[in-house]
């Protein structure tokens, strides 16, 4: 089992001191703060924890990690009070038009931060109907904004300077099938149910808490899956459980968590906040009996992986292997389906004849680990870092359901 380093127990430490007032562990003085700070941005979490700096033993901080801390703090405050301020004119605009949203994930839950404005927020995340997409792309464009080119197939994506704006039309992470079929059913009337709700004086609509849970859980394993999910989006979930993972919507939630073949996951996620983040055990009581061991191999899996994959070099391409994964397949057989995908994408002549891939698979496994400008790939590094950990999602039973 890989053990926590110092740092990031430090760094985990400081972050249930930020969101639940937890007491600091005592010997926080002789830890390495730059390797803290270093942990802390590769995770996106250098806000959040920025707010428990001041209950730090005397000179625990050296003065040249405490520069870089306040230097990145005081660009995240910048960065996200020009969002916030986009946010405003963009909900602004579609109240006037009399257009129906739900802004998603990140962008809703900061609201429920001790500090809204020490989360990083890298873009404004927002639902929006179908035929309503063009007009909204309009107004983005009036506004200055430029599309970007080759986005996901789940949503459009605007940029204005250090400014990103989602389009979205439905959740992304729903996988195909027929609990996919059902996710997207229930999943229909996101923005027609949407609630109210308001973040630093900027009121907007959000999905209605059963809905949002299921949201951020599908939105963290869309992105486990494809490379990797750190902890800034645990910290999410940590604060939604605390905040609405109770009383009628938790009724309404269990039931389709095991429905959907998510309750293993949450179970466990949700344990990782209780034993490493500070999460009152009073909010999680649902939960039941979960092995630590699988918690435990889960914080694991966010802290390699950093902010979306960003993190551990060993981590590099793993998403290949997992993103379309089946349930119990071998890893070399998933990577070179992912490859395969990777190469139709990239040369059409593989989607339209696919003897050609007896070519390109081996071209783009010898070609990407030297590949300028993007994260290199090691393919025999890849899957050993893929086969550790298609286990850990075998164990937390995927999108599988009991007959």
């Amino acid at each position: 089992m890989r053990k926590i380093s110092p740092s990031e127990r430090t760094l985990l430490a400081l972050l249930a001191r930020a969101l639940f007032a937890r007491p600091l562990p005592t010997d926080l003085d002789t830890a390495d703060m730059a390797a803290v700070l270093d942990a802390a941005e590769r995770h996106m979490v250098f806000g959040v924890a920025s707010d428990a700096l001041a209950d730090l033993p005397e000179n625990a901080l050296p003065s040249s990690v405490l520069y870089r801390w306040k230097n990145d703090t005081v660009q995240l405050l910048r960065q996200n009070a020009a969002l916030l301020a986009f946010q405003a004119e963009l909900t602004d605009f579609l109240a006037r038009a009399d257009i129906p949203f739900a802004i998603l994930k990140g962008s809703a839950v900061a609201r429920l931060y001790p500090s809204p404005d020490l989360r990083v927020c890298g873009d404004v995340d927002c639902l929006l109907p179908k035929e309503s997409i063009s007009r909204v792309s309009d107004f983005l464009t009036e506004q200055g904004f430029v599309p970007e080119i080759n986005e996901g197939e789940h949503h459009l994506t605007y940029v204005r300077d250090k400014l990103e704006i989602e389009l979205h039309t439905h959740a992304a992470g729903i996988p195909e099938g027929e609990i996919g079929a059902q996710l997207t059913a229930l999943l229909a009337d996101t923005v027609e149910t949407a609630v109210p709700a308001s973040i630093c004086g900027i009121d907007f609509y959000k999905p209605e808490p059963v809905r949002e849970a299921l949201v951020l859980l599908l939105h963290m394993l869309h992105h486990m899956q494809d490379g990797g999910l750190g902890l800034r989006q645990v910290l999410d979930f940590a604060l939604f459980a605390k905040a609405e993972l109770h009383g009628d919507t938790l009724n309404r939630l269990l039931p389709l968590l095991h429905a959907y073949g998510l309750f293993t996951f949450a179970a466990t996620l949700t344990d990782l906040c209780v034993r490493h983040l500070g999460l009152d055990a009073d909010c999680a009581a649902w939960r039941g009996a979960v092995d630590p061991a699988l918690s435990d191999a889960l914080l694991a899996d966010f802290l390699d992986s950093g902010n979306f994959g960003k993190g551990a070099q060993a981590y590099a391409g793993s998403g290949i292997v997992t993103k379309e994964r089946r349930q119990g397949e071998g890893a070399l057989r998933a990577g070179l389906r992912g490859i395969a995908a990777k190469c139709r994408a990239e040369w059409p002549i593989c989607a339209r004849h696919g003897v050609f891939l007896l070519f390109f698979v081996p071209f783009w496994l010898i070609r990407r680990p030297f590949r300028k400008n993007e994260v290199r790939v090691h393919p025999l590094r890849m899957l050993r870092a893929a086969r550790r950990r298609t286990k850990l999602y075998d164990k937390l039973a995927l999108f599988q359901t009991k007959p």
